[in-house]
């Protein structure tokens, strides 16, 4: 095992701050692809980008669908790290597939990401400049695939706006420039993605940054809440961290700073269930 090899083969001990060398016969296969130049330690180690942009977010967005582990957006790490062990595996072995037809010259691209078109819209609803549900009806009848999940998606956010984030009767600005923030593990040689968040102006009085969970399974629970609240206040420096919001669509619920205070071991309990996504993925890749 060369030197580079040595220094990034770890175990680490679930619920400690114990981080083991792996011996070249634990690590074997692992070496090709696998975790390697990634030393983790104890206490995550971040980089932040964060940025905002004008251009249009499809344009450069291609979410889920070309979802790799190490380059993942928020809401999809957050669904591997509470999925059941089927759901989780499944999406673990085809997002190797991807990888692999990239290897033969492919494209990991699906045609783009299921979401988008209606979080899209959802902007356009909350800016009074268009109906949620027309555009809805509009995009069933457009695509046949988003018959099912696109119509609770409008119901989930038609709620949440009225009751939960009170907003329907607001004066609400939808500021132009999308916000996007990188949360780099590069110990792990991973990035966290917090694309297309909300950013809004309320009665021109407070502002809050909304990043969506769209997942049916499973519900994003307290503690994922509070993890993804973490990553975007990592991530999106130059907002006020308490005007940020989670919302998980389908289940009409939302998290806040306020109501799901962090308790200070978000970070830890982050990467330690990143770690484990990762060595999961790798062991997957030895099939």
């Amino acid at each position: 095992m060369d030197e580079d090899t040595q220094a990034a083969a770890v175990r680490h001990e679930p619920g400690t701050e114990r981080f083991e060398i792996l011996e070249e016969k634990e690590f074997g296969s692992l070496r090709r692809g696998g975790i390697q130049n990634r030393l983790i330690s104890a206490e995550p180690t971040i980089h932040v980008d964060m940025k905002m942009v004008e251009e249009p977010f499809s344009s450069f967005y291609c979410g889920e669908v070309c979802m790799s582990v190490l380059d993942i957006p928020l809401r999809k790490i957050l669904q591997l790290f509470y999925a059941p062990q089927p759901l989780r595996r499944s999406i673990l072995k085809k997002d190797i597939q991807l990888d692999r037809k990239k290897e033969k010259g492919g494209s990991r691209s699906q045609g783009g990401d299921f979401y988008v078109p209606f979080w899209s819209d959802v902007k356009r609803h909350i800016a009074g400049d268009a109906d949620l549900s027309e555009m809805t009806d509009s995009r069933v009848k457009s695509n046949r695939n988003f018959t099912r999940l696109y119509p609770l998606l409008k119901e989930g956010v038609i709620e949440l706006l009225s009751a939960k984030l009170r907003w329907s009767n607001e004066p609400v600005r939808i500021v132009p420039k999308s916000v996007h923030g990188n949360l780099k593990f590069k110990d792990l040689g991973g990035i966290v993605r917090i694309h297309d968040a909300v950013h809004a102006l309320v009665r021109d009085e407070y502002t809050r940054v909304v990043y969506p969970y769209f997942s049916e399974e499973p519900a994003l629970p307290e503690e994922g809440g509070r993890l993804g609240l973490w990553a975007m206040q990592q991530a999106l420096t130059k907002y006020d961290r308490n005007d940020m919001r989670v919302i998980d669509i389908l289940r009409r619920s939302f998290f806040s700073p306020q109501i799901n205070p962090l308790k200070g071991d978000e970070g830890k309990v982050f990467q330690e269930n990143y770690i484990s996504i990762i060595r999961e993925w790798e062991l997957l890749k030895l099939d």
